[in-house]
C-alpha cells in the first residue's frame, strides 16, 4: 500500500496536469488584469491597501456625521449645561450595582469640590440611572434648514438641568463637545472639498501647461509658483483675516479665507504634474524609429491630490469664522487651552475630531 501511495504522488503525468491547471489559472488572472480598465485596476489596488480601506471608512463616517449633524448630535452646539463645565466624558455602563446586564445607561453625575485642592470634580451617584435611548426626543432643530424636527439619534429622558450625556465631555462653558464636533465637521469637511477641488484643477491645468509647452510659458508659471511659495503661511492667514470685511457673515468669511488659501495651495501639485510630464519615463521607446515624446500618456499618473491648504489651521489660528459657529480647528484650539489650564485629559479629547479628519483624509490619498 505504501509503494502504491508513493507511485501516486510521484506520478509525472499528474504533476504535468497540475502544472497545466496552475498555468491556466494564472493566464486567466493575467488576462483579467490586461483587459481591466484603469478604474478597476485602481479599485483592486485600493482594496489591497488595508490602511487605505480603513481610512476610507473613517472618511465616510465623518461625512455621514457631517451630513446628518442635527440628527446625530444629542444637543444643539450652543446649548450649555451650567452644572457640567469642563466635565469629563460620561461613562456608559451595561452592568448595574447588582451585577445584572442592562441596556446602556449612565448614572447621575454630581459636581463636587475638593476641600484640599479646591478643584472641581465629578462623581457618579449610583442610586439614579438614566437609560440611553435611540431616536429620543430632544431640542428642536431645522434639518438642512427645511424641516423642523426634534428626534435625535440617542439621548436620555432627563432635563438639561438634571443630567446630560457627554460622549467626549463638555467645554469650559458646559457645551457638549460631541455635538459641537458634529456641527463643526459639516463646515470643515464641506469647505475642504471646495478648496481641494480648486487646488486640484489649478494644479493640473497650470502644471500640465507648464510641462507640455515648456519655454517661456514654463518659466512664467514656475516663477509665479516660486513667488507664491515664498509667502509665509501664518502671516498670510493673519493678513487675510484682517483684510476681509468684518461685516461679512461668518460662513462667507470662513469660506473666503479657505478659497484664498486654496488659490495658493495649488503650487505643490502643479510642480508634481509638471515633473510627471517631463520625467524620462514619459518617453516611449518603440522597437524601431526615433523616440516619440507623448506627454499626454502620463496624464493619468499626474493626477495626484497632493497637499491642501489646511482648512482647520485657519480656525486654529483664529482667522476663520467667528463664534458661535464651530469648526474642528476651533474646537481643537479650545481643547488645547483647556489642557494648558489644567483640565487634564479633557484637552486631548477635544482633538479627536481634528485628528480623525486628518488621518482619514490623508491615508486614502
Amino acid at each position: 500500500m505504501e509503494s502504491v501511495e508513493r507511485r501516486w504522488y510521484d506520478d509525472p503525468q499528474r504533476d504535468a496536469v497540475a502544472e497545466e491547471e496552475i498555468a491556466e489559472v494564472e493566464s486567466v488572472k493575467e488576462e483579467k488584469i490586461y483587459v481591466a480598465s484603469y478604474a478597476k485596476l485602481m479599485w483592486w489596488r485600493f482594496l489591497r491597501h488595508r490602511l487605505a480601506v480603513v481610512s476610507a471608512v473613517v472618511v465616510v463616517l465623518l461625512y455621514g456625521v457631517a451630513a446628518f449633524a442635527e440628527f446625530v448630535a444629542p444637543y444643539l452646539p450652543e446649548e450649555t449645561f451650567a452644572r457640567y463645565k469642563l466635565a469629563p466624558p460620561t461613562r456608559i455602563h451595561f452592568i448595574d450595582n447588582e451585577g445584572r446586564l442592562r441596556r446602556p445607561f449612565v448614572y447621575l453625575t454630581e459636581r463636587e469640590r475638593d476641600p484640599k485642592t479646591l478643584r472641581t470634580t465629578y462623581v457618579e451617584d449610583r442610586t439614579t440611572m438614566y437609560p440611553i435611548r435611540f431616536f429620543v426626543k430632544g431640542p428642536e432643530y431645522q434639518m438642512w434648514g427645511r424641516w423642523t424636527m426634534d428626534r435625535h439619534l440617542f439621548g436620555i429622558d432627563a432635563d438639561r438641568e438634571e443630567q446630560g450625556v457627554f460622549l467626549l465631555g463638555a467645554d469650559r462653558l458646559g457645551r457638549d463637545l460631541f455635538s459641537r464636533m458634529a456641527y463643526g465637521a459639516r463646515i470643515s469637511l464641506t469647505i475642504g472639498l471646495v478648496s481641494i477641488a480648486i487646488s486640484l484643477v489649478l494644479g493640473i491645468v497650470l502644471g500640465g501647461i507648464s510641462g507640455y509647452y515648456g519655454g517661456i510659458v514654463d518659466n512664467l508659471i514656475q516663477r509665479t509658483i516660486e513667488l507664491v511659495r515664498s509667502i509665509p503661511e501664518i502671516p498670510l492667514i493673519m493678513g487675510l483675516a484682517a483684510a476681509l470685511p468684518a461685516n461679512w457673515p461668518v460662513i462667507r468669511l470662513y469660506f473666503g479665507v479657505t478659497i484664498v488659501l486654496s488659490l495658493i495651495g495649488w503650487t505643490g501639485l502643479a510642480r508634481v504634474v509638471r515633473g510627471r510630464f517631463l520625467e524620462p519615463s514619459a518617453c516611449h521607446l518603440p522597437p524601431y524609429g526615433p523616440v516619440v515624446y507623448e506627454p499626454h500618456h502620463r496624464l493619468a499618473d499626474a493626477l495626484d491630490p497632493g497637499d491642501h491648504p489646511g482648512r482647520d489651521r485657519v480656525e486654529f489660528y483664529r482667522a476663520g469664522a467667528a463664534r458661535p459657529r464651530d469648526q474642528l480647528g476651533g474646537i481643537v484650539a479650545g481643547g488645547a487651552k483647556c489642557a494648558l489650564g489644567g483640565a487634564g485629559p479633557l484637552g486631548v479629547v477635544a482633538g479627536v475630531g481634528g485628528g480623525a479628519d486628518g488621518v482619514g483624509v490623508q491615508f486614502p490619498g
